[in-house]
């Protein structure tokens, strides 16, 4: 869709949906650096401090398989998809469904 490529309003969305995503990466970043200059090598809290920014910024990820879907990005549906699903199979598989403390620890 090269039309809708060079529409002002896509271009601004997807300028923000990085933005979003690269903040709420950033956080996790920081929460995660911080922590281990808190608590050394210790990572029993890890999850506690870092867990659900972690899962709610993964599962944003999500859009990209909807931009996909409506062509405002060029890449392809099935590698979005299998990217995406594999990264959210991840993360609410072994860190939510789980529920086994030293997963989460």
């Amino acid at each position: 869709m090269a039309d809708t490529k060079s529409n002002g309003v896509v271009e601004s969305y997807l300028v923000a949906y990085n933005a979003a995503s690269f903040v709420g990466w950033g956080y996790v970043l920081v929460q995660t650096v911080m922590y281990l200059l808190e608590n050394g090598a210790d990572l029993s809290g890890l999850f506690n401090r870092i867990g659900y920014p972690l899962i709610y910024v993964q599962t944003g990820a999500a859009l990209e398989i909807a931009h996909s879907l409506v062509g405002i990005v060029r890449s392809g549906i099935l590698t979005a998809l299998m990217q995406v699903y594999s990264r959210l199979l991840l993360v609410w598989g072994t860190l939510y469904m789980f529920d086994y403390p030293e997963i989460r620890a």
